[in-house]
């Protein structure tokens, strides 16, 4: 969902030759081609970011100046289990520093790495016995990769050739196979979108997000890290 609405950020932008990596080598099964027509904008490629010989040939036929890493979906009913943490972590983990690191080797300048997930929850104290202490081992494994992969970012790339988006929540829609996806649940009418950040403030769409990719890859903003509230913030900005 998140890498969609980059695309559609990116197509709608103009300027960019719009590119995309999928294991299928196109769009989501289902996706309407005549609801969703900028799709057909996009050039995509059928490619397994954790196959790293692929991956780089990939990379180097497109010879991509910027990037958009939006790898790391969110595995909640595994999270319940401690027995498979460590595979909730690698899933949210490996794929992205694989694509980090090989976007590196094809010279990309400027990359995006969409984080999260509920940057707020780490700053709140917890009670021993208190609810938010089975929020925050519920959200550890994806705490710990997504950190994980926000520290190479950094290390590899500059500040001001680099930004991560932390999204503590991400709202969209998409017709799919000629229904409505929503995550979560009727986000898709603005007004209830600005209700749900009135309960988590880092909440972005991911249109929102694929704007803040678009602006920072033309050098319109700057780079560093920027959480989901303020990804709306500097549009507004910008647009006035």
């Amino acid at each position: 969902m998140v890498g969609l609405g980059v695309l559609e950020a990116l197509v709608s932008a103009g300027g960019f030759d719009v590119h995309a990596l999928s294991r299928r080598g196109g769009p989501p099964g289902g996706l309407s081609l005549s609801r969703q027509p900028w799709l057909r904008a996009v050039n995509w490629h059928a490619c397994d970011v954790r196959d790293e010989a692929p991956l780089a040939q990939c990379l180097k036929t497109i010879s991509p100046t910027c990037a958009a890493i939006t790898i790391g979906r969110l595995r909640a009913w595994d999270q319940l289990f401690p027995s498979r943490h460590s595979e909730v972590e690698d899933g949210a983990k490996t794929p992205a520093l694989r694509a980090l690191h090989a976007s590196q080797h094809a010279g990309v300048g400027r990359l995006v790495y969409v984080s999260g997930l509920f940057p707020e929850f780490t700053r709140l104290p917890v009670r021993r016995h208190g609810p938010l202490r089975w929020v925050k081992a519920w959200l550890a494994p994806q705490q710990r990769a997504k950190a994980e992969v926000e520290k190479a970012v950094s290390g590899i790339f500059p500040d001001n050739n680099s930004l991560i988006i932390r999204a503590g929540l991400v709202c969209g829609r998409f017709e799919i196979a000629g229904r409505r996806l929503w995550l979560p649940p009727f986000t898709h009418a603005p007004r209830r979108v600005d209700l749900l950040r009135r309960i988590v403030p880092h909440a972005a769409t991911a249109l929102e997000i694929g704007e803040a990719c678009a602006g920072f890859f033309r050098g319109e903003s700057s780079g560093g890290v920027i959480e989901g509230g303020a990804v709306r913030r500097d549009l507004l900005a910008q647009r006035h």
